[in-house]
């Protein structure tokens, strides 16, 4: 599935699947995601005239920098949520993957976002290629990684409920304001029962493995 409604419908299937407690915590996280995007929809409204353009690369797999996603995609949910528009929507269609540079480029996306095992390897390659030297969000350093834990962030896991905080926080640091390891130790332990540490969290959010590694740094 690709659209947040049908997302929030498996998780209230989930509960229903396996029994009260179970419909307990699922109706909790439910209302956990209402708040975080009624939150960012009330601190953003009023103050986002034009949207931040974002464009996403897909990194698990090592295809470069123009293996991405379109219109209709999950991360297309996240950028609207975000209140950020995704620089590919009037170039490629979910399940369309992949991006002809030439178009993209001439888009000069003002941020970039990327997810996946090789997001670390490609953050450093975007930085040094001629051909992003000039694009907006590689000139200002607009350049981030989806933190991961479970699973990314940006994916349909529960953890798309930090993607759509931590994206307006990235996007608008004046105007949104995300306390991104005490929010991120909250969830886990609301939400898994994990106790995370400061330096867990931070991992989390850097991309990193537990053990604070990169899980492919180089080819």
């Amino acid at each position: 599935y690709y659209s947040i409604d049908d997302f929030k419908k498996n998780i209230t299937l989930l509960g229903d699947i396996l029994g009260e407690d179970a419909k307990i915590k699922c109706n909790a996280y439910l209302a956990y995601f209402d708040g975080v995007v009624a939150d960012v929809d009330a601190k953003l409204r009023n103050v986002v005239s034009e949207p931040e353009t974002m464009y996403y690369i897909n990194g698990n797999s090592d295809k470069g920098f123009y293996k991405t996603c379109g219109a209709g995609s999950t991360n297309d949910a996240i950028a609207k949520l975000s209140y950020a528009e995704l620089a590919t929507n009037s170039l490629i269609e979910s399940p369309t993957t992949k991006v002809d540079a030439e178009a993209i480029l001439s888009v000069d996306p003002q941020n970039v976002i990327i997810g996946g095992r090789y997001q670390h390897v490609l953050y450093d390659e975007i930085f040094a290629a001629d051909e992003w030297s000039n694009i907006s969000a590689v000139r200002e350093g607009h350049v981030f990684k989806v933190p991961m834990s479970m699973a990314a962030w940006n994916r349909y896991s529960i953890e798309v409920a930090l993607m759509i905080p931590w994206t307006a926080s990235v996007l608008y640091p004046e105007n949104y304001k995300f306390d991104a390891v005490n929010e991120t130790i909250s969830f886990y332990r609301t939400f898994t029962g994990y106790e995370l540490t400061e330096e867990q969290a931070n991992y989390i959010l850097e991309g990193l493995t537990p053990d604070g590694e990169k899980e492919i740094a180089s080819r």
